[in-house]
């Protein structure tokens, strides 16, 4: 009788382990699923890798910048600009060569900063030409993600003062554009 005890407990004990391990194997099976969708889903939230390099962008960027700053200023001072001196950074380092080379028309040319001075009307003239201009300094492009910037700027229309504002531009259909 007490082995028939015995054998009654551990069929018991076996049935009980294999009861367990099949509610694992349906815990699993039905959560398993729901877990891979919300990969999916995250999966398509995080943002692919942009299409282009940093300083890449960062060029396009700050041309867009110069670019719609020029309108900008055109429409304050109420005369065209022809003339932008661009500096990057707060301590005002020139842009390179190849940068200024994207602004080579005759509606709009960049210098750099470095190539203004002042003129006796407190107002920035080029060092060689004396055509007047005005200054935009770029002080960082601030990332928000992949496809989204902010650029604190300065720009001032004469020799005597600075005004702050930023920029917002994003990556839109292949090229940067402001918001």
């Amino acid at each position: 009788m007490l082995r028939s005890a015995q054998t009654i407990v551990f069929i018991f004990l076996i049935a009980v382990l294999a009861g367990c391990a099949s509610e694992a194997r349906k815990r699993s099976e039905f959560f398993a699923p729901k877990e891979s969708s919300e990969m999916a889903q995250r999966r398509k939230k995080e943002p692919r890798p942009p299409p282009y390099t940093r300083a890449a962008a960062e060029d396009a960027i700050c041309e867009a910048v110069v670019r719609r700053f020029a309108e900008d200023a055109a429409g304050r001072l109420q005369t065209p600009v022809a003339l932008v001196f661009v500096a990057f950074t707060p301590s005002r380092l020139d842009p390179d060569p190849g940068f200024l080379k994207r602004f080579t028309s005759k509606k709009l040319q960049a210098r750099p900063f470095s190539s203004a001075t002042r003129s006796e009307p407190n107002q920035l003239i080029e060092k060689g030409t004396g055509e007047r201009g005005v200054s935009l300094r770029i002080d960082r492009v601030d990332w928000l993600d992949y496809y989204n910037v902010e650029v604190p700027c300065s720009w001032s229309p004469d020799a005597s003062s600075d005004v702050a504002f930023f920029y917002r531009l994003g990556f839109r259909k292949g090229k940067w554009i402001l918001l």
